[in-house]
């Protein structure tokens, strides 16, 4: 197969705009230390794929400047919806599309960029044609689109993320070409991009920002309880899910307040908000961190998922004697404040299943 790359033969970009262009990657990658160093992977990686297909060094170095700006538009995206731990809404993706669009108009007003444009509005475009943000067909999407595309997947399945270590080269290469039988990535730029990008050693890219207070606050946002501190349903569910990717043994416990609505009721919202908090300070107690998202092997995590109901996940060891400390704990707050809790076995040491969010997401 031929291809054409045509752009015009551009001088190379003055430092002062470069500059420009580095603080913008900056920027974008501050919001999410999950995907720091993803654009300049990615500019490298389409590149390399670029040269691969015979473009020549000026090509090569467009490409690269479309890799580094190719998600400069999440900078619009809300947090609330970029960062989202969770499955989107239908709404919310709607608004994640946007970035290419938003990215394409920031590019479009950085000079005499056409080229690099065409390559950032499309690099989520589809042979298939149900790509966004122009549902275009493969004939019509720009090379370096096409080029952005495989680069960006293989990097997003190589990298680590939130709720998962980085995939293998085998697992990698299956996805990508399920993808590109679903008609989602161009199958010649796929069977050459992944030849390439496998035998590559892994890029260093550094992260630019040590931000570790900042970073924990924005995890905290989506995964802290706000009454009690404890680690809310989200932060329950990928642990979970982190969980069924290993062999470590786990227990799951609910922890039901009987009659708190009668308790709330006779006493008062503030009251049973002290109840929680209670709960909350007692649980705290048993578990290594107040709230974590971090898979520790032999470690106790606590959780207050909806109004009454806690849980406590014991990770790798044998459970007995926390069981009983769990107990004991349940037992003083029962004297303190005069109520009673359900307490329930959800599974006991058993390895957890691979999609344990379906099995057992109802009870959360």
């Amino acid at each position: 197969m031929e291809y054409y790359y045509n752009i015009p033969n551009i001088p190379v970009i003055d430092k002062n705009t470069l500059a420009l262009i580095n603080s913008l990657v900056n920027v974008i990658e501050l919001r999410d230390s999950y995907t720091q160093g993803h654009s300049r992977r990615v500019a490298l990686y389409a590149s390399k794929i670029g040269k691969s297909l015979g473009l020549d060094e000026t090509q090569a170095n467009r490409l690269y400047l479309a890799g580094l700006l190719h998600d400069v538009g999440k900078i619009g995206i809300p947090d609330a919806v970029l960062l989202k731990p969770g499955k989107l809404t239908a709404e919310e993706y709607e608004i994640v599309k946007l970035h290419s669009i938003i990215s394409a108009e920031i590019v479009a007003n950085m000079g005499n960029f056409s080229d690099i444009v065409a390559m950032v509005r499309h690099h989520h475009e589809q042979p298939c044609g149900k790509g966004y943000p122009d549902g275009l067909t493969d004939a019509q999407i720009p090379l370096g689109a096409k080029i952005l595309s495989v680069a960006d997947v293989f990097d997003s399945l190589h990298s680590e993320r939130v709720y998962r270590k980085p995939l293998a080269l085998s697992d990698i290469q299956k996805i990508m070409w399920e993808e590109v039988q679903r008609g989602k990535l161009n199958q010649e730029i796929t069977v050459l991009g992944f030849q390439v990008l496998s035998q590559m050693e892994n890029p260093a890219t550094p992260k630019n920002f040590s931000l570790p207070e900042l970073d924990n606050k924005r995890k905290a946002f989506f995964f802290q309880d706000k009454v009690t501190g404890l680690g809310n349903r989200d932060a329950l569910i990928l642990l979970l899910k982190k969980a069924s990717l290993t062999y470590i043994p786990a227990t799951l416990v609910h922890i039901d307040i009987m009659n708190f609505r009668h308790y709330n009721k006779m006493r008062g919202l503030a009251a049973g908000d002290d109840l929680l908090v209670g709960i909350g300070l007692r649980l705290a107690q048993l578990t290594r961190e107040q709230w974590s998202i971090e898979l520790h092997e032999n470690s106790t995590y606590a959780f207050r998922t909806v109004a009454d109901s806690f849980y406590l996940l014991y990770l790798g060891y044998a459970t007995d004697y926390a069981i009983t400390k769990m107990n004991k704990a349940m037992t003083a707050i029962e004297q303190k404040y005069a109520v009673q809790f359900e307490r329930m076995v959800i599974f006991e040491h058993a390895k957890i299943p691979a999609k344990i969010e379906f099995e057992i997401g109802y009870l959360l």
